[in-house]
């Protein structure tokens, strides 16, 4: 399950097709900040530009990517702005 947005997207094709859209369509690129883990969560802080509308975010950009991960899979991912 992948988050971003307020939207969630379920299965390897919403997935493949929202990557498609928003990050590789849009050059998204990601400065890593800062990364914590607690066993099988982190969170990855990061500065995030591209070619997406900017309107009304803040400038730097800075988003959480919250990743649970089951084994050697990501279970589920979630941007989320900080203290969100």
């Amino acid at each position: 399950m992948l988050k971003d947005e307020g939207q969630e997207y379920h299965g390897i094709e919403a997935i493949r097709k929202w990557s498609d859209e928003k990050l590789i369509g849009a050059n998204v690129a990601f400065d890593i900040k800062d990364i914590k883990n607690w066993g099988d969560r982190s969170i990855v802080t990061a500065k995030v530009d591209g070619d997406f509308d900017k309107t009304g975010l803040p400038d730097p950009f800075v988003m959480e990517l919250h990743f649970g991960t089951l084994g050697s899979k990501i279970e589920y991912l979630s941007f989320r702005l900080p203290d969100d």
